[in-house]
């Protein structure tokens, strides 16, 4: 949040009127002194640097002592402005006399002056100022507050650099000896003289070497920041108080498609949705109530209706004030599609789930609880029911397991050489006891077909295309096992005779939870998980799977694997 800050904080780089000639205009956070001999050497700077600053809608503070009162500043005031009275009225021009400033009960208390000047600069904001300008007659100080005096100008002279505040304190020559002098130019960064009758400015050199310092370092992390800023991933956008832009990063004119730099300025709610004013539901409000972090989803028309996700938090300045907040906004369709392929899935494996243990469980209680009304042949066949559902359970566990070991990476296969015939047989042993309605034939070359593999993967791979294929034919319809040695792979294939698949679905096919088409028995079929597994085993393998399709001529998968 810190280098939010220093972009908001920018504004004070603005060029701030003085109207005193030789000084021009100064940023924000100018801290500088006026040494005076005269009445009228008070009023030739501070006279035009006020008026200055009243065109600049400044809120203008001016603390007097001897030899200009209250009344005669003001007056002075009047003959250079001519609306004053209605500055004064308003309260954007104060003048204030320096012992109910500065004094209470005769003595100067530094840090109750110091939280005044806080309060005065959150009166000009609160009041829609663009800053506060200050000038100070410290030549009532005497010599028992010299020393409590200058350490309250270094430290205001630190305050000043924080804020949209300037401002000028007056010292009478005539009352400051060498050491005062000495004093007064090191706490302040130039002073205002008169040399030959004309107002000059004098530096600070050790400020300005200081200075010119820190605006080096300050350029390195103001680099060093932006460089961080645009390389974030998410849209972030740094607004003002009035839902101003001061700066974006590359992310969010990429999602605004357009550059940065042609969003400053510009109003949030209508470069983001097209309106004249804020969302109903915009989290700043929010945020600024309770000063702290408020975030929202939402769909937005403009961009294609994609979900994003806004998470706003209060920007403040390094003396604690707020003067913005930050817009953080991630694109978040591809998580909330996720999130609902996630929600249908659960769905999908409870259905997947109930239909057996249901059947699983119904068929054991029966046997249980009826087993002196039961035939033995009856209790052979609700055994033999049980038998298949569970099967069908632990199938089912075992796609999920080897799922999320792929999506995990910690997939690892236990190779040895294999005959893949037996395990192929093996598979049809088992497709003909869930499957006992159709039928199965087995054309392969040779009987034994050695390769390196995982026999459990292999087992699970050709039992997947099995079931598929049995699942989405017809019953009493023929599946068909083939093989192919070629020089360095074996290539086997299972053809069925089902309703067959489009192109555009074959696209879909290994993708996670997809399911095409409805099993034979009328019911939805599947997790959509038994290709997705199939490839990723397969492919764990070293090989490759493919299908050949057409709607209304069944589907053959195909599936091949290195022979060394």
């Amino acid at each position: 949040m810190v280098t939010a800050i220093t972009q908001i904080d920018e504004v004070r780089t603005a060029p701030v009127g003085t109207g005193i000639a030789p000084v021009g205009s100064v940023p924000w956070g100018t801290h500088f002194c006026h040494l005076y001999q005269t009445r009228e050497d008070i009023l030739e700077v501070l006279v035009p640097y006020f008026k200055t600053g009243l065109s600049e809608n400044n809120l203008c503070v001016w603390i007097t002592c001897s030899p200009l009162s209250v009344p005669e500043a003001e007056a002075a005031l009047a003959r250079a402005i001519p609306d004053l009275p209605s500055y004064l009225r308003t309260g954007q021009m104060q003048v204030l006399d320096y012992e109910a400033w500065y004094l209470k009960d005769a003595s100067f208390d530094m840090n109750r002056v110091l939280d005044a000047w806080k309060r005065k600069l959150s009166e000009a904001v609160a009041h829609g100022y663009s800053g506060m300008r200050n000038a100070g007659n410290m030549s009532w100080i005497t010599r028992d507050m010299w020393a409590n005096h200058v350490e309250y100008e270094s430290i205001i002279n630190r305050y000043l650099g924080k804020g949209k505040f300037v401002g000028i304190c007056s010292y009478d020559l005539a009352s400051c000896g060498p050491s005062e002098l000495a004093d007064v130019i090191s706490n302040h960064q130039f002073a205002v003289v008169k040399r030959a009758g004309a107002w000059t400015t004098v530096e600070n050199g050790i400020y300005r070497q200081t200075e010119e310092k820190m605006q080096r370092e300050a350029e390195i992390a103001q680099r060093d920041w932006q460089r961080t800023f645009d390389s974030m991933t998410d849209a972030l956008a740094i607004l003002d108080l009035n839902h101003n832009i001061v700066r974006v990063n590359k992310t969010m004119g990429q999602l605004l498609d357009t550059v940065p730099e042609q969003l400053v300025g510009k109003k949030c709610f209508k470069v983001m949705h097209g309106l004249d004013g804020p969302l109903d539901r915009c989290p700043k409000p929010k945020c600024l109530d309770s000063l702290s972090s408020n975030e929202m989803e939402y769909q937005e028309p403009r961009l294609n209706n994609h979900w994003l996700r806004v998470r706003v938090d209060p920007i403040f300045s390094a003396d604690g004030e707020l003067v913005g907040v930050l817009h953080n906004v991630r694109d978040i369709t591809e998580k909330k599609a996720v999130d609902q392929l996630k929600e249908e899935f659960l769905n999908m494996v409870s259905h997947e789930m109930k239909t057996p243990l249901t059947v699983l469980v119904g068929a054991l209680h029966t046997v249980l609880s009826g087993e002196d009304a039961l035939t033995a042949d009856e209790r052979k066949g609700l055994t033999k029911d049980a038998y298949v559902e569970a099967q069908s359970l632990t199938d089912l566990v075992n796609n999920l397991l080897e799922l999320s070991r792929s999506q995990a990476d910690r997939l690892v296969l236990n190779k040895g050489t294999v005959d893949a015939n037996r395990v192929l047989r093996k598979v049809v042993v088992a497709a003909r006891s869930q499957h006992p309605k159709h039928k199965f034939s087995v054309g392969l070359p040779g009987r034994s077909l050695r390769i390196p593999a995982d026999p459990i993967r292999l087992e699970r791979v050709l039992f997947n295309l099995v079931d598929n294929a049995a699942k989405y034919s017809p019953e009493g319809s023929v599946v068909r096992i083939f093989g192919e040695l070629r020089d360095r792979e074996l290539v086997l294939g299972v053809a069925d005779e089902g309703e067959g698949i489009s192109a555009e679905d074959q696209a879909k096919l290994f993708s996670h939870f997809e399911r095409l088409g409805r099993e034979q028995s009328g019911r939805t079929g599947g997790t959509g998980l038994g290709l997705v597994v199939c490839q990723r085993l397969v492919e764990a393998h070293g090989g490759k799977i493919w299908l050949d399709s057409e709607p209304g001529k069944g589907s053959t998968f195909y599936v091949s694997f290195p022979r060394a």
